[in-house]
């Protein structure tokens, strides 16, 4: 089974063309969400990117990716996907639109390899704010 080098949720990646590297925009851990109705920063999706070392058994082998949204205001939400380990190391980057959390509360995207539990990358939904309250809260000293 491929091992899993790391995982992380954010707002945007980069893919350099020339190097193959992989730049993490805005790792999401808290989320302040706007209250309805307010003009305000909304993310818009989110990006979940695994890197999975591959074993010597592995090689030729079909695998299955499932990331599990546990939102706090909906039931769970599976997005699968399957990949080979063509590579000594395969990037899977997912990305996911449409799961803004209503409720406070923790948000986890939970990743298991062949239906196993692998890891979790938690963020914490807080209560909803006006934007004037945001905009104040960013203005005290």
């Amino acid at each position: 089974m491929p091992k899993l080098e790391y995982f992380v949720v954010c707002e945007s990646i980069s893919i350099d063309r020339e190097t193959n590297r992989i730049s993490l925009f805005n790792i999401v851990e808290d989320i302040q969400p706007i209250e309805p109705g307010s003009q305000g920063h909304i993310i818009a999706q989110f990006v979940a990117v695994s890197c999975w070392n591959r074993e010597p058994a592995d090689e030729g082998k079909d695998f299955q990716v499932i990331h599990r949204i546990h939102s706090p205001s909906e039931e769970p939400k599976n997005f699968p996907m399957n990949f080979r380990m063509q590579n000594p190391r395969q990037r899977l980057i997912l990305r996911i639109q449409g799961v803004p959390p209503t409720r406070p509360g923790s948000l986890r995207v939970e990743l298991l390899l062949n239906g196993q539990h692998v890891a979790d990358h938690a963020v914490t939904v807080h209560p909803p704010v006006s934007l004037d309250a945001a905009r104040a809260d960013a203005a005290a000293p």
